[in-house]
C-alpha cells in the first residue's frame, strides 16, 4: 500500500491578519481563492446552481470567515438539505457551513434578493443549521462576482434578512497561528441485531448510532487531555466533580501550560512545563464513568425483559475506529470547548452510519467505516472522509468523483485515495528512506528569480540502501526508485519500490535487453528509466535531448513549465552519471538558472544534516554539469486519474 502524505502543521482556524477597523461589523471575510472558485463554477454550472460557503465556526461576535466552498452536486432543490448534511460530515469540528450561495440570473433588486434569501429558508436548511445565523450569496450567472450588494445575513429563528459587510482577503493575509488541532481517536462498539429486511435492519443501526451519541452527549463522558492530568466533562461547573481544572477565565491556548512533552512524562503536578506547538494535534482520550452518583435519569432498579423468539437472532459487532479532528481558537473559552469535541465525535458516528449502510455486502456483512484525513489542495481545509475497509480503489472511484465535484477539485490527479490521508508526526512509521531531503536548503539565490519544485512527497534513494553493493553502476537506477516512490506516495499506485533485479527484469520482459542482463552491474539510462516507469506503472515520460552540459542552462524555462504543470522529479543521465532534478530557480528576466539536485551516489546513512551540508541534496549551478557530455532528460508525466 502506498505510504501516505505527510503533514507537518498543528493549526487551522484562519485568521485575519488585516486591521479590524478595515471591516465594518457585522461582515464577511471571504479568500480571494473562493472568490475565483465561484467564478469558475459559474459557466459550468446549471442554470440555477446552490452551493455551501465553508468557514470557522464563530464562537463570539465577530466577522465571519469564508475560505472554501462546496457545489451542491444534484440539481433537484429537494436535496440541498442532504448535500448539505454530508458536506458538515467531512469538515472537522470546529469548521461548519456559513452560508449558501445561488447562482442564477441576475437578480437587481434588494427586494427581489432578499424574498430570494427568504426563499432559501422554505429549503428545509434552518433544520441542519439548528437556529444558527447564515450567509446567502447571490451570484449573477453572467458576472459572479462576490459584492456588498450580493451577500446577505439571514436569522433563522425571527426570519430576518439583513445586508453585510464583504472583505476580500488574499491567501497570504490568511494564516495558522491562532488555533490548535485536537484529535480524539476512542474505539466505540456498535451492536445491533441483524434484520434482513433491509429498512429494518438501517432503523436498528440508526437507533444504535443515536444511542452513542447520546452517551458521549451525557455526564458521563470525560475527556483527558493526553500527556496531562487535566479531565474535562459535559458537567455543569458547579457540579463538575469529574473535571480536574477550573475552566473559568481560561482558554484553550491556556490548556498548553498543562500539558507535557511526551518524553518527559506526565508528573502529578498541576501545571507543567508548556507544551511546544509542534506538528502533532493534542491528543484527546474519551473516557466514560461508569461509578458513582450520576444522575441517569432511572429511579428505580432496572427491570430485565426475556421474550423468546423461534426466529434465529443474529447480534452484530463492529468495532468502530473513530479519529476525530477538532479545530478551534486558541482564544476560545476553555468552557466552549467539551461541546465541540462532543460535536466532531457526532458528526464521524453520522459518516460512518451512512458509510456502514451504504456498502453493505452481500450475504448481509457489514463493512467497517474507517477515517482518512486530507487536506484541500486549494485552501489547506482539512476534510475527513470515511472509506470502507476491504473495498479496493477502483471500486472506490465514483464515490472519489463525487468529492471532486463537491469540491470543485480538478480529476486530473489524485487527492482522496486513502494512499493520499495525512499522517501526523505521531503516526510515520520509518521505512529506511528520508522523504524530501530539500525542505530546510538556503535561498539559491538567483537575482529576480522564481523557485518551482517538486509537488508532493518523495523518498530519497541512493548508493548502498537495503545492504546491496550498487557503488559506481547503479545511480540510474536509484534514480528510478525516487521517481516511483514519488507515484507511490501521491496516491498513483501501490506498486512496491523495484529492486534493481527487478527493474533488470522488466527491461528483458519488454525486450529491450537480453536474458543475460538480469543480475549483471550494467548501468542504465533515462530511456530505459522511462521503459520502466511505462512497464511497471503505466506512467508515460517525455525525453528531453541536450547536446552537451553547456546547452542546460537554456532548459530553464521548460523545467520551469514541467515543474509547474507536472510537478515529478526528473531524471538526467549524462557521461556516466545519473542524477535526479527536483526543481529550478529561474529568472525570466536575466535568464539565470539555478538546479535543484538530488544526488544518488551518497553512500552514507540517512543523515539529513550531512546529506544538506555535504551538498548531496544541493542547488547546483550550470557549471555543475559536464560540459563536453551529453544529457537526456526523463520527464514522467502525471496520468489523469483521480
Amino acid at each position: 500500500m502506498a505510504a501516505p502524505t505527510e503533514v507537518t502543521f498543528a493549526a487551522g482556524i484562519f485568521k485575519e491578519n488585516v486591521a479590524s477597523s478595515n471591516v465594518a461589523e457585522p461582515g464577511v471575510t471571504i479568500s480571494s481563492g473562493v472568490c475565483e472558485d465561484l467564478i469558475n463554477i459559474s459557466p459550468t454550472c446549471e442554470p440555477k446552481t446552490f452551493g455551501f460557503l465553508v468557514g470557522p465556526a464563530s464562537w463570539e461576535e465577530r466577522d465571519i470567515f469564508i475560505v472554501n466552498c462546496a457545489v451542491h452536486t444534484r440539481s433537484k432543490s429537494n436535496t440541498l438539505v442532504q448535500d448539505l448534511r454530508e458536506t458538515i460530515q467531512l469538515l472537522p469540528a470546529g469548521f461548519d457551513v456559513c452560508g449558501v450561495y445561488c447562482i442564477s440570473p441576475a437578480v437587481t433588486s434588494e427586494s427581489a434578493l432578499v424574498k430570494e434569501s427568504r426563499k432559501i429558508l422554505t429549503l428545509g436548511i434552518e433544520d441542519v443549521l439548528q437556529g444558527k445565523n447564515f450567509l446567502v450569496c447571490h451570484l449573477d450567472k453572467g458576472n459572479p462576482l462576490v459584492t456588498e450588494d450580493t451577500v446577505h445575513l439571514c436569522n433563522v429563528q425571527d426570519n430576518e434578512v439583513v445586508r453585510v459587510k464583504v472583505h476580500r482577503a488574499q491567501e497570504d493575509s490568511l494564516s495558522f497561528e491562532d488555533s490548535l488541532i485536537f484529535r480524539l481517536r476512542p474505539r466505540l462498539q456498535l451492536r445491533f441485531e441483524n434484520v434482513h429486511l433491509p429498512d429494518k435492519c438501517q432503523e436498528k443501526i440508526a437507533i444504535e448510532i443515536e444511542d452513542l451519541q447520546d452517551r458521549l452527549q451525557s455526564n458521563a463522558a470525560v475527556f483527558h487531555i493526553q500527556n496531562s492530568s487535566v479531565l474535562l466533562s459535559n458537567q455543569s461547573e458547579n457540579d463538575s466533580s469529574l473535571s480536574t481544572l477550573n475552566t473559568e477565565g481560561l482558554t484553550c491556548a491556556d490548556l498548553l501550560n498543562y500539558i507535557d512533552d511526551e518524553e518527559e512524562g506526565s508528573n502529578s503536578g498541576s501545571k507543567k512545563k508548556k507544551k511546544s506547538r509542534s506538528e502533532d494535534p493534542v491528543g484527546v482520550n474519551v473516557l466514560f464513568q461508569v461509578t458513582g452518583d450520576l444522575d441517569t435519569g432511572i429511579g428505580c432498579a432496572p427491570i430485565i425483559h426475556y421474550e423468546h423468539s423461534k426466529e434465529d437472532f443474529e447480534l452484530v459487532e463492529l468495532d468502530l475506529p473513530l479519529d476525530v479532528l477538532v479545530l478551534i481558537s486558541q482564544r476560545m473559552p476553555l468552557q466552549q470547548i467539551v461541546p465541540v469535541l462532543v460535536e466532531g465525535l457526532c458528526r464521524q458516528l453520522d459518516a460512518m452510519h451512512r458509510c456502514i449502510c451504504k456498502h453493505k455486502q452481500a450475504g448481509n456483512k457489514f463493512i467497517v467505516p474507517r477515517p482518512y484525513h486530507f487536506r484541500h489542495p486549494g485552501s489547506d481545509t482539512l476534510l475527513t472522509v470515511v472509506y470502507p475497509d476491504g473495498i479496493t480503489e477502483d471500486s472506490l472511484q465514483p464515490m472519489r468523483s463525487s468529492l471532486h465535484k463537491l469540491f470543485n477539485i480538478p480529476a486530473d490527479r489524485p487527492v482522496f485515495r486513502r494512499a493520499n490521508a495525512l499522517v501526523f508526526p505521531s503516526d510515520q512509521v520509518w521505512d529506511g528512506c528520508l522523504k524530501n531531503t530539500h525542505i530546510g536548503l538556503p535561498d539559491p539565490g538567483v537575482k529576480d528569480g522564481h523557485i518551482y519544485t517538486v509537488q508532493g512527497t518523495y523518498s530519497y534513494h541512493h548508493y548502498m540502501q537495503d545492504h546491496f553493493d550498487d557503488d559506481k553502476w547503479g545511480c540510474a537506477y536509484r534514480s528510478l526508485q525516487t521517481l516511483i516512490s514519488w507515484f507511490r506516495l501521491q496516491g498513483y499506485t501501490d506498486v512496491p519500490i523495484p529492486t534493481h533485479r527487478q527493474i533488470q527484469q522488466a527491461l528483458v520482459d519488454i525486450g529491450d535487453k537480453e536474458p543475460s542482463f538480469v543480475g549483471s552491474r550494467k548501468w542504465i539510462g533515462s530511456t530505459e528509466v522511462s521503459y520502466c516507469l511505462d512497464h511497471l506503472l503505466g506512467v508515460q515520460s517525455k525525453i528531453m535531448f541536450v547536446s552537451s552540459g553547456a546547452d542546460l542552462g537554456n532548459k530553464g524555462r521548460e523545467l520551469a513549465h514541467h515543474f509547474q504543470t507536472q510537478g515529478t522529479p526528473v531524471m538526467i543521465g549524462g557521461g556516466v552519471l545519473a542524477h535526479t532534478i527536483l526543481g529550478v530557480d529561474f529568472s525570466e528576466v536575466t535568464g539565470e538558472l539555478k538546479f535543484l539536485i538530488l544526488d544518488p551516489h551518497y553512500t552514507g546513512g540517512e543523515d539529513l544534516r550531512i546529506i544538506q551540508e555535504k551538498g548531496w541534496c544541493g542547488w547546483k549551478t550550470t557549471d555543475f554539469w559536464d560540459k563536453n557530455a551529453y544529457y537526456n532528460l526523463c520527464l514522467p508525466q502525471r496520468p489523469k486519474t483521480y
